[in-house]
């Protein structure tokens, strides 16, 4: 069950990383609003998905996993905005 939950905390520690960076890409800069916009996509994505499983049989939904995910997003969102920040303080030192 521990690696259950590191498995979805990873994934969508990943899946928020890429979302946001994404964003930022094609808007050239992180907004705080992006932000938002991935932490309220991702979570989406993973209650759907939640969801979906409890229709399968010999599945079901588990809220640990929601809360694992939602950790993951949340803190892949959280470490991109430090890094960007650490990243445009040491160009602008340069």
């Amino acid at each position: 069950p521990g690696l259950d939950k590191l498995g979805h905390f990873g994934a969508y520690f990943l899946l928020s990383l890429f979302l946001i960076r994404a964003f930022a890409h094609c808007t050239r800069g992180v907004r705080s609003g992006w932000i938002w916009i991935t932490i309220f996509i991702s979570t989406s994505y993973g209650l759907s998905l939640e969801w979906i499983q409890s229709f399968i049989p010999g599945r079901e939904a588990s809220v640990g996993d929601v809360l694992a995910n939602f950790t993951g997003i949340v803190l892949g969102c959280w470490v991109y905005r430090q890094w960007n920040r650490w990243r445009l303080k040491k160009i602008n030192l340069i």
